[in-house]
């Protein structure tokens, strides 16, 4: 994760969280559709059209926010446009997160069902998008414990123990190990059902 997602204020105005989702969720099917619908060419050619028309007078008057270099105070838009959990990303896979930072250890749980275009072998998640979803839902626990800090992975190591199923639940378990006020040492695994697919351990960094 190359940041932390904190509450902090972004420039620009945040999309409004069920717009958000309604809207991702209808490019999301489109990509569903280019990627696994038996269109012909003069289809393609025709929505390729239509998609760019759309595009275009939507882009016209829409600004665009600039998120700038990595800070505490520049990561308040971060849960929109998450590249893993991103309420308004269409190119994310929904990951939801549940954090504990109130217990002696803290803890968090993920959530998500993967669709088939993050397979990598038929039927199953591809490992770049396992690690990525370790390393997105660490820094969102590393982040929520050092809220006044900027938090950025040092190091991540991942063994995969199980092909994981795409469109299938599944549980992210998350816990800090260790933690000084420069950095922290986060473990994480992924479940289907009781049976670890997953796992992962990561040194983040903390940047104040």
């Amino acid at each position: 994760m190359s940041g932390a997602p904190n509450e902090s204020s972004g420039e620009g105005t945040l999309p409004d969280a069920s717009t958000a989702r309604s809207l991702r969720d209808a490019v999301s099917a489109l990509n569903d559709l280019v990627l696994f619908g038996e269109l012909d060419d003069a289809a393609r050619v025709t929505l390729a059209g239509q998609v760019t028309a759309l595009t275009a007078e939507r882009s016209a008057n829409a600004p665009r926010r600039d998120h700038g270099t990595p800070t505490a105070e520049s990561w308040g838009d971060y849960r929109w446009r998450s590249p893993f959990a991103g309420t308004a990303n269409p190119r994310s896979p929904g990951l939801t997160m549940r954090i504990d930072t109130e217990a002696e250890i803290p803890t968090a749980r993920g959530a998500v069902t993967v669709a088939p275009a993050f397979a990598g072998p038929p039927g199953l998640v591809h490992g770049g998008v396992i690690a990525g979803l370790l390393d997105e839902a660490i820094g969102w626990l590393a982040a929520a414990t050092a809220p006044d800090a900027a938090v950025v992975t040092g190091k991540l190591a991942v063994r995969f123990r199980a092909p994981t199923p795409v469109q299938t639940p599944l549980e992210l378990q998350v816990t800090v190990t260790r933690q000084t006020s420069r950095s922290m040492t986060v473990e994480a695994e992924v479940r289907v059902d009781s049976n670890r697919t997953a796992s992962a351990e990561a040194l983040m960094v903390v940047r104040r």
